[in-house]
Parts: C-alpha cells; sequence; structure tokens
C-alpha cells in the first residue's frame, strides 16, 4: 500500500478508491467492440448512442486508455502440456518431449522479452462530496451515504453504456490495488489483472 499512497489515497474499499481529501472514485473496465466489423449503419447507430450519453453526462467523469504488455505465458504452457500428452502416447517419445520442453522454454522467454501490446480502456466516475468545514474531511462524515451516491452514477453510466453497445464492469478492490499498483511497476496484463515481473518469475517457477 505504500506505493498507493503516492496518489494520497486512504483505502480502497467497497469497489472504490477513497481519498484524503474525501473524493471517492469508481473505476469502470471497458471491453469495446470492433466497429470495423459492424455495417456502416450500425456503426452510425453507435457512434450517436455514444455522442448522446456524453451529452447526457451531469457530472465529471474521465475516459482513459492504456497500453499494456500482455501475458501469453499461460497459452504457451496449456500448448505444451498438450502435446506432452499426444508424445507420451508413442513409444519412443523421450527425445521428442526433451525437444518439446527445450522449444518450450525458449518460447516463454521469447514470449517474455516481446510481450504483445494490448489496448485496454477505463470510464472513471469520483464523486467529490462537499464539506462545510476541514475536519469534516478527516471524519469522512457521511461516508457511506457518498459511497451511495456514487453507486447510483456507476450504475447509470453501466446501463448507458450498454446501450451503445460497450460492456462495463466496475472494478473490484483487488482489481483497483493492481490497477494503482501497476503504474510503479513493469507489469505484465492477463485476463486476471496485472502482475509485476517478480510475480511472473514466482508462477513460472511454481509449475516446475
Amino acid at each position: 500500500m505504500k506505493q498507493l499512497n503516492k496518489l494520497d489515497i486512504k483505502e480502497i474499499r467497497n469497489n472504490s478508491v477513497i481519498f484524503n481529501d474525501g473524493v471517492i472514485t469508481a473505476v469502470l473496465k471497458l471491453q469495446i467492440p470492433n466497429f470495423n466489423k459492424l455495417n456502416t449503419v450500425e456503426q452510425l447507430k453507435r457512434i450517436a448512442s455514444y455522442r448522446l450519453w456524453l451529452s447526457s453526462i451531469d457530472h465529471k467523469i474521465q475516459i482513459c486508455a492504456r497500453t499494456v504488455n500482455e501475458d501469453i505465458s499461460e497459452n504457451v504452457s496449456n500448448f505444451q502440456k498438450s502435446v506432452e500428452q499426444k508424445l507420451k502416447q508413442k513409444k519412443d517419445y523421450k527425445d521428442g518431449l526433451l525437444e518439446l520442453r527445450r522449444f518450450c522454454r525458449w518460447l516463454h522467454e521469447y514470449a517474455s522479452n516481446n510481450a504483445p501490446s494490448m489496448r485496454l480502456y477505463y470510464v472513471v466516475i469520483p464523486f467529490s462530496p462537499y464539506y462545510r468545514k476541514k475536519k469534516d474531511v478527516k471524519k469522512m462524515i457521511k461516508i457511506e451515504d457518498n459511497l451511495h451516491k456514487l453507486n447510483k452514477k456507476v450504475a447509470t453510466a453501466i446501463n448507458l453504456l450498454k446501450n451503445v453497445g460497450i460492456h462495463a464492469a466496475r472494478m473490484s478492490d483487488k482489481e483497483l490495488i493492481n490497477l494503482y499498483s501497476s503504474f510503479f511497476t513493469f507489469s505484465f496484463y492477463n485476463k486476471e489483472g496485472y502482475f509485476d515481473t517478480i510475480e511472473s518469475c514466482v508462477n513460472k517457477w511454481g509449475e516446475i
């Protein structure tokens, strides 16, 4: 959590980031459809819905995009296991098994050094409560009420984005911690979220 404190974060709970100044933030992870696969009419319809969504927003939001390194080691491991099972069905499989493992070791190293990149999209929804006195910020007066108000904004945004054809999911506490921490370390990204290179090595060693 020391890294997170560089961002003046007080705590992360209830799928929200609570800052020391009283601002509470939720982050939506987006799945953007491939517009190239849509016909012209459908593309124009989606664009019109997106404009309508933007014009309907009556509070501050932040739309972010990030390029990350994608981890494909799991795909390599699955390939190795699958081929090993087929090789072991043959009589003279030891030489082939040895070559396969050499190849997969090389492929793991190559994938780590040349990790493919992917684009991630987020919508950040903040809630900035008004405090009459500075001491109220420290006490976080009525924080549960503020979280409830933020939840309503999030639910509205998810429904409106759904109309645009964009799937939005609110990030959990664990996902938020991984996301904010990843800005301070070199991290890979896979379907479970972010993890740094040390965690990656530990996972690989555990499989040996």
